[in-house]
């Protein structure tokens, strides 16, 4: 695949300085390039531990009898659109999608583990997931499947150490990672139109696996420590550049990768 790559312009010198030699600009350039890698991947790692110590926060020493349901579903009826909103952080969440027979979701944690879920479904097709403090210990994690007939927009609102969200069954109009996250891994279907995902609260890895063919854009607004897509890294990527995937300009069905949290790492393959 032919790439594109777009760098925000660098100020030019003041007038009155002359210039410096070829071999001292490049490694000028080589010198800020990995300044500017550095400084990302430092916020970024420092996001990420307070998005570990946050979601570590619930991890007291509470005993007793557990209580609340680990595993909540939710009826289709005739919903074609829907939403799904997660709201509280945990340490591993996964989404999916998978046949519910007849289900539109299905929220589970696991049976010791110290949330429980929270379900509410609104009029208009927003299902939003807590997750409630089950009177145990045990692990952090929730699972989420969606009706794959249905099409979703995913809102990731809480932070997590590892997000998991695997939609290549699903039909998506969207995804949205609000919180930080100490990794992200996403697989996507084919997309119908411009499918835009969204990365807001930032992370240390964000790995992207598409379908063969599908045009991509990548805007790294807030920089990285390297950006892959299909095979080509770019090191010390600084704030707004944005590479572009051959044909993505004049594709109807494409995906728009938006990054404006920091970024140490991000990979774009196929699957």
């Amino acid at each position: 695949m032919a790439l594109t790559s777009t760098n925000p312009p660098e100020s030019a010198p003041p007038p009155d300085t002359p210039p410096e030699s070829p071999p001292a600009d490049r490694q000028r350039g080589v010198d800020r390039k990995w300044l500017v890698a550095g400084a990302v991947v430092l916020v970024v790692l420092l996001l990420v531990a307070v998005v570990l110590a946050a979601v570590a926060s619930g991890d007291d020493d509470r005993t007793g009898p557990g209580r609340g349901n680990h595993v909540v579903t939710g009826p289709v009826g005739d919903r074609a659109e829907a939403t799904l909103e997660l709201l509280t952080g945990a340490t591993s969440v996964t989404v999916r999608a998978a046949d519910l027979d007849g289900h539109l979701y299905e929220v589970r944690t696991p049976s010791d583990g110290r949330q429980v879920p929270l379900v509410s479904a609104s009029d208009d097709g927003v299902v939003r997931v807590e997750l409630g403090d089950s009177g145990t210990t045990g692990p952090s994690a929730v699972e989420i499947v969606l009706n794959p007939g249905t099409t979703w927009r995913v809102r990731l609102v809480a932070g997590s150490t590892r997000h998991t969200v695997d939609l290549s069954a699903a039909r998506v109009s969207g995804v949205e990672f609000i919180g930080g996250a100490g990794s992200i891994d996403l697989t996507l279907p084919r997309p119908s139109g411009t499918v835009e995902v969204r990365m807001v609260g930032g992370t240390g890895s964000w790995s992207t696996h598409l379908p063969a063919g599908v045009p991509v854009r990548v805007a790294a607004q807030a920089g990285a420590g390297a950006v892959t897509v299909d095979g080509a890294t770019r090191n010390g990527v600084p704030a707004g550049t944005t590479v572009t995937g051959d044909g993505w300009d004049a594709a109807a069905d494409r995906y728009d990768l938006v990054a404006t949290g920091g970024m140490a790492s991000f990979t774009v393959d196929r699957r």
